[in-house]
């Protein structure tokens, strides 16, 4: 045997195959990298804080930033109290949602037409509540009730906005959702919390007058029953 010839050829074999091999993790790396999205800075100070803290987010992060200001409103009742009203007739309700009422039933129900947004996350079994809502944006203080006994709407507990505008000045863009949450979870949230739901919308103050102002506001809630309010301009947290 010519071993010299056969070490020749085993020595070309195994660079041929070095450099399949090589190609290959190439290949992998190029086809993981072009499939995974490219982290942004907000995005790698958010991954850093959470694990840090060992805090789980477990809902996802709206995308959204429009430009946002002031609102001015005035509530009914004034004294800014909801107020509860029986059903003369209940309406049905289901785990669902708002189940089988229709929007003209819930409108009649509220003897106004406003537009509501359902909110799971502030629900529970025997209350479910709907946010009165401006440009598609829920009002976090103006709410209405819905009390539910077997299976049927019996009463609401609501308090109204009405005359809602602007206040004139120029909107400005809001903090991102993952921007909100970072601010949250450096300052405010103990380590090993959980986020369950963030949410874009508008929040004031105590109502304490007739006309009221409602700044855009991240609403953050935690399993720990904590309700956060990140200001979507200025990063403040109530």
């Amino acid at each position: 045997m010519d071993w010299s010839r056969a070490k020749t050829i085993l020595i070309i074999v195994f660079a041929l195959l070095n450099i399949l091999l090589a190609y290959q993790l190439w290949s992998e790396r190029l086809w993981f990298s072009s499939a995974q999205p490219e982290l942004t800075d907000e995005d790698r100070a958010l991954e850093q804080i959470l694990t840090l803290k060992e805090i789980r987010l477990l809902t996802d992060l709206p995308e959204e930033t429009p430009e946002m200001g002031e609102l001015t409103l005035n509530v009914h009742p004034k004294n800014g109290v909801p107020e509860t009203i029986a059903l003369e007739e209940p309406l049905p309700f289901d785990d669902l949602g708002i189940g089988k009422m229709t929007a003209e039933e819930l409108s009649e129900a509220l003897q106004q037409e406003p537009d509501y947004t359902y909110s799971a996350a502030d629900s529970r079994q025997d209350v479910h509540v709907l946010f009165q809502q401006y440009n598609g944006y829920p009002l976090f203080d103006v709410k209405v009730e819905l009390i539910i006994d077997d299976g049927m709407v019996t009463k609401l507990r609501r308090l109204r906005a009405e005359e809602l505008a602007d206040t004139g000045n120029k909107g400005q863009q809001v903090l991102s959702a993952r921007q909100a949450v970072t601010i949250l979870a450096d300052k405010y949230l103990e380590p090993g919390e959980h986020i369950y739901d963030v949410r874009l919308g508008y929040h004031g103050q105590a109502f304490n007058s007739e006309t009221r102002v409602l700044a855009p506001y991240w609403r953050i809630l935690t399993a720990g029953g904590g309700r956060y309010y990140v200001h979507a301009i200025t990063g403040a947290v109530e």
